[in-house]
Protein backbone atom coordinates (compact mmCIF):
# COMPACT_ATOMS: atom_id res chain seq x y z
CA UNK A 1 0.00 0.00 0.00
CA UNK A 2 1.40 3.43 -0.91
CA UNK A 3 0.35 7.02 -0.22
CA UNK A 4 1.79 10.45 -1.09
CA UNK A 5 2.01 13.40 1.30
CA UNK A 6 3.18 16.99 0.78
CA UNK A 7 5.17 18.54 3.63
CA UNK A 8 3.33 21.59 4.99
CA UNK A 9 4.07 24.33 7.53
CA UNK A 10 2.40 22.35 10.32
CA UNK A 11 4.98 19.58 9.85
CA UNK A 12 8.19 21.60 10.19
CA UNK A 13 10.18 22.93 13.14
CA UNK A 14 12.09 26.18 13.66
CA UNK A 15 14.99 24.92 11.54
CA UNK A 16 12.63 24.34 8.61
CA UNK A 17 12.80 20.54 8.67
CA UNK A 18 10.12 18.03 9.63
CA UNK A 19 9.80 17.71 13.41
CA UNK A 20 10.21 13.96 13.92
CA UNK A 21 6.89 13.33 15.80
CA UNK A 22 5.10 14.66 12.72
CA UNK A 23 6.09 11.59 10.69
CA UNK A 24 3.97 9.47 13.03
CA UNK A 25 1.08 11.94 12.68
CA UNK A 26 1.36 11.78 8.89
CA UNK A 27 1.09 7.99 8.97
CA UNK A 28 -2.06 8.27 11.10
CA UNK A 29 -3.60 10.61 8.53
CA UNK A 30 -2.69 8.39 5.57
CA UNK A 31 -3.36 4.88 6.90
CA UNK A 32 -6.46 3.80 8.80
CA UNK A 33 -4.77 1.28 11.11
CA UNK A 34 -1.30 1.70 12.58
CA UNK A 35 0.46 -1.26 14.22
CA UNK A 36 1.92 1.02 16.89
CA UNK A 37 -1.40 2.69 17.78
CA UNK A 38 -1.95 0.35 20.71
CA UNK A 39 0.34 -1.52 23.11
CA UNK A 40 2.34 -3.62 23.25
CA UNK A 41 4.67 -2.85 20.34
CA UNK A 42 8.37 -2.55 19.56
CA UNK A 43 9.78 -0.63 16.61
CA UNK A 44 12.87 0.99 15.16
CA UNK A 45 12.81 4.34 13.37
CA UNK A 46 15.64 5.49 11.08
CA UNK A 47 15.78 9.08 9.86
CA UNK A 48 18.09 9.02 6.85
CA UNK A 49 17.57 12.38 5.13
CA UNK A 50 15.66 15.47 6.30
CA UNK A 51 12.47 16.70 4.69
CA UNK A 52 11.58 20.34 4.03
CA UNK A 53 8.52 22.43 3.28
CA UNK A 54 6.97 21.43 -0.04
CA UNK A 55 8.68 18.03 -0.32
CA UNK A 56 6.47 15.25 -1.65
CA UNK A 57 7.03 11.95 0.09
CA UNK A 58 5.87 8.60 -1.22
CA UNK A 59 5.13 6.44 1.83
CA UNK A 60 4.80 2.67 1.47
CA UNK A 61 3.34 0.28 4.04
CA UNK A 62 4.20 -3.43 4.05
CA UNK A 63 2.97 -6.07 6.49
CA UNK A 64 3.14 -9.82 6.95
CA UNK A 65 0.06 -11.20 8.67
CA UNK A 66 1.68 -14.55 9.46
CA UNK A 67 4.79 -13.16 11.17
CA UNK A 68 3.33 -9.87 12.40
CA UNK A 69 6.22 -7.92 10.84
CA UNK A 70 5.48 -4.53 9.32
CA UNK A 71 7.29 -1.50 7.90
CA UNK A 72 6.67 2.04 6.67
CA UNK A 73 9.15 3.63 4.25
CA UNK A 74 9.24 7.22 3.02
CA UNK A 75 10.99 8.01 -0.27
CA UNK A 76 11.53 10.87 -2.66
CA UNK A 77 12.32 9.30 -6.01
CA UNK A 78 14.91 6.61 -5.39
CA UNK A 79 16.12 8.14 -2.11
CA UNK A 80 14.88 6.73 1.20
CA UNK A 81 14.24 9.44 3.79
CA UNK A 82 12.90 7.44 6.72
CA UNK A 83 11.79 3.99 7.77
CA UNK A 84 9.78 2.67 10.72
CA UNK A 85 9.71 -1.08 11.18
CA UNK A 86 8.73 -3.66 13.75
CA UNK A 87 11.34 -5.30 15.95
CA UNK A 88 11.55 -9.02 16.49
CA UNK A 89 9.67 -10.30 19.54
CA UNK A 90 12.88 -11.03 21.47
CA UNK A 91 13.94 -7.39 20.97
CA UNK A 92 10.65 -6.03 22.26
CA UNK A 93 11.08 -6.42 26.01
CA UNK A 94 11.90 -3.43 28.18
CA UNK A 95 15.58 -3.27 29.08
CA UNK A 96 16.99 -4.38 32.42
CA UNK A 97 17.60 -0.74 33.38
CA UNK A 98 13.96 0.29 32.93
CA UNK A 99 13.23 0.12 36.66
CA UNK A 100 16.48 1.39 38.17
CA UNK A 101 15.90 4.99 39.28
CA UNK A 102 18.78 4.64 41.74
CA UNK A 103 21.23 5.26 38.89
CA UNK A 104 21.99 8.85 37.78
CA UNK A 105 19.20 10.18 35.59
CA UNK A 106 17.28 13.34 34.81
CA UNK A 107 13.64 13.33 35.85
CA UNK A 108 11.11 15.61 34.16
CA UNK A 109 8.37 17.56 35.87
CA UNK A 110 5.15 15.61 36.39
CA UNK A 111 3.04 15.46 33.22
CA UNK A 112 -0.74 15.09 33.28
CA UNK A 113 -1.95 13.24 30.18
CA UNK A 114 -4.56 15.57 28.70
CA UNK A 115 -7.52 14.28 26.68
CA UNK A 116 -6.38 16.17 23.54
CA UNK A 117 -3.17 14.08 23.47
CA UNK A 118 -5.08 10.80 23.31
CA UNK A 119 -6.88 8.91 20.56
CA UNK A 120 -10.54 7.81 20.47
CA UNK A 121 -9.77 4.99 22.93
CA UNK A 122 -8.39 7.43 25.52
CA UNK A 123 -4.79 6.23 25.25
CA UNK A 124 -1.84 8.53 24.56
CA UNK A 125 -1.02 8.89 20.87
CA UNK A 126 2.52 7.77 20.03
CA UNK A 127 3.29 11.05 18.22
CA UNK A 128 2.40 12.90 21.44
CA UNK A 129 4.75 10.65 23.42
CA UNK A 130 7.63 11.80 21.24
CA UNK A 131 6.57 15.41 21.80
CA UNK A 132 6.71 14.77 25.56
CA UNK A 133 10.25 13.41 25.15
CA UNK A 134 11.23 16.56 23.28
CA UNK A 135 9.83 18.74 26.08
CA UNK A 136 11.73 16.67 28.67
CA UNK A 137 14.96 17.03 26.67
CA UNK A 138 14.39 20.80 26.59
CA UNK A 139 14.27 20.66 30.41
CA UNK A 140 17.29 18.33 30.58
CA UNK A 141 19.62 20.50 28.49
CA UNK A 142 19.65 23.71 30.59
CA UNK A 143 18.88 22.05 33.92
CA UNK A 144 21.66 19.48 33.97
CA UNK A 145 23.69 19.91 30.78
CA UNK A 146 24.21 23.65 31.07
CA UNK A 147 22.90 24.75 27.66
CA UNK A 148 19.40 25.84 26.67
CA UNK A 149 17.79 25.02 23.33
CA UNK A 150 17.79 28.76 22.65
CA UNK A 151 21.57 28.92 22.99
CA UNK A 152 22.09 25.76 20.98
CA UNK A 153 19.73 26.62 18.12
CA UNK A 154 19.73 30.42 18.00
CA UNK A 155 23.03 31.61 19.46
CA UNK A 156 25.21 28.77 18.14
CA UNK A 157 23.15 27.98 15.00
CA UNK A 158 23.30 24.34 16.01
CA UNK A 159 20.96 21.40 15.88
CA UNK A 160 20.55 17.90 17.29
CA UNK A 161 18.68 15.87 14.67
CA UNK A 162 17.57 12.38 15.61
CA UNK A 163 19.04 9.64 13.42
CA UNK A 164 17.66 6.45 14.98
CA UNK A 165 15.20 5.39 17.71
CA UNK A 166 14.26 2.05 19.23
CA UNK A 167 10.93 2.22 21.01
CA UNK A 168 9.49 -0.51 23.24
CA UNK A 169 6.04 -0.05 24.72
CA UNK A 170 4.43 -2.27 27.35
CA UNK A 171 1.45 0.01 28.00
CA UNK A 172 0.32 3.47 26.90
CA UNK A 173 -0.94 5.89 29.57
CA UNK A 174 -4.53 7.14 29.50
CA UNK A 175 -6.07 10.58 29.84
CA UNK A 176 -5.82 11.68 33.47
CA UNK A 177 -2.67 9.65 34.25
CA UNK A 178 0.28 11.48 35.82
CA UNK A 179 3.64 10.44 34.35
CA UNK A 180 7.26 11.50 34.38
CA UNK A 181 10.04 11.01 31.87
CA UNK A 182 13.47 9.85 32.93
CA UNK A 183 16.51 10.43 30.70
CA UNK A 184 19.98 8.93 30.93
CA UNK A 185 22.91 9.05 28.44
CA UNK A 186 24.08 5.55 27.47
CA UNK A 187 26.70 6.26 24.81
CA UNK A 188 28.72 9.44 24.35
CA UNK A 189 30.50 9.68 21.00
CA UNK A 190 32.64 12.44 19.56
CA UNK A 191 29.74 14.02 17.66
CA UNK A 192 26.77 11.86 18.63
CA UNK A 193 24.87 11.03 21.80
CA UNK A 194 22.67 8.06 22.61
CA UNK A 195 20.27 8.38 25.51
CA UNK A 196 17.40 6.32 26.86
CA UNK A 197 14.09 7.79 27.95
CA UNK A 198 11.54 6.05 30.15
CA UNK A 199 7.89 6.99 30.52
CA UNK A 200 7.05 6.17 34.14
CA UNK A 201 3.68 6.10 35.93
CA UNK A 202 4.10 5.71 39.67
CA UNK A 203 6.72 2.97 39.95
CA UNK A 204 5.85 1.37 36.58
CA UNK A 205 7.89 1.88 33.43
CA UNK A 206 5.39 1.89 30.55
CA UNK A 207 7.53 2.80 27.59
CA UNK A 208 11.25 2.90 26.81
CA UNK A 209 12.90 4.81 23.97
CA UNK A 210 16.56 4.65 22.91
CA UNK A 211 17.43 7.69 20.82
CA UNK A 212 20.61 8.70 18.99
CA UNK A 213 21.17 12.32 18.04
CA UNK A 214 24.03 14.07 16.26
CA UNK A 215 25.32 17.57 16.91
CA UNK A 216 25.38 19.74 13.78
CA UNK A 217 26.09 23.28 12.64
CA UNK A 218 23.24 24.60 10.48
CA UNK A 219 23.63 26.74 7.38
CA UNK A 220 20.32 26.90 5.57
CA UNK A 221 19.66 23.43 4.18
CA UNK A 222 23.29 22.46 4.65
CA UNK A 223 24.78 21.22 7.89
CA UNK A 224 27.99 19.67 9.15
CA UNK A 225 28.49 17.46 12.16
CA UNK A 226 30.40 19.05 15.05
CA UNK A 227 31.86 17.74 18.34
CA UNK A 228 29.73 17.73 21.47
CA UNK A 229 30.58 20.97 23.36
CA UNK A 230 33.20 20.28 26.06
CA UNK A 231 31.20 21.63 28.99
CA UNK A 232 28.20 19.53 28.01
CA UNK A 233 30.37 16.44 27.52
CA UNK A 234 31.66 16.70 31.11
CA UNK A 235 28.10 16.93 32.48
CA UNK A 236 27.01 13.99 30.33
CA UNK A 237 29.83 11.90 31.76
CA UNK A 238 28.48 12.58 35.25
CA UNK A 239 25.16 10.97 34.27
CA UNK A 240 26.56 8.27 31.98
CA UNK A 241 25.68 4.64 32.63
CA UNK A 242 26.64 2.07 30.01
CA UNK A 243 23.64 0.35 28.48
Amino acid sequence: MERTVTIRFSHIDGAGIVFYPRYFEMLGELFTELPFAKAPFAMQTDFLKPNYLGDQLDIAHESNSSSGDWAFTGRMGDTKHFSIRSLAQEQGELGASAHRPDQPAFQSDAILIAPWTTDCTGYLQVSRFFELINVAVEQWFPGTLGMSFHELHTVRSGGIPTVVMRTRCRELPRAGDSVTIWIRPTRIGEKSLKYTSWLVRGDECLLENEQTIVFVKLNGRDFQTIPIPDGMRERLQDQYVAA
